[in-house]
């Protein structure tokens, strides 16, 4: 996987994301929004490539969708098409 190294880093301040360098030293004004800080970093700072563990999984169905709001059935992220979900009468417990 490759990631920015520690020659650029992104904070946020009082008046806005600013970019530092190793030292912490801020190398440009700040900021208004932090993808625009986040990119700047990347365009001046250097990468490094670090291995990570992995963990395979074989002989599962692929998953088709990640649950991100509301209930299904396990049939449901599994299922290879793209219909959506019967959910009418289903509410999730909040127990």
């Amino acid at each position: 996987m490759t990631v920015r190294s520690n020659t650029r880093w992104v904070e946020l301040a009082d008046d806005g994301w600013v970019v530092r360098n190793r030292s912490g030293v801020p190398i440009t004004k700040p900021f208004r929004h932090r993808a625009q800080a986040e990119f700047f970093a990347d365009l001046t700072g250097t990468f490094v490539k670090v291995k990570v563990p992995v963990l395979w999984l074989a002989d599962l169905p692929t998953i088709e969708a990640i649950l991100l709001y509301g209930v299904a059935t396990e049939d449901f992220w599994l299922q290879p098409d793209s219909r959506p979900a019967n959910m009418e009468g289903k509410r999730e417990s909040r127990s």
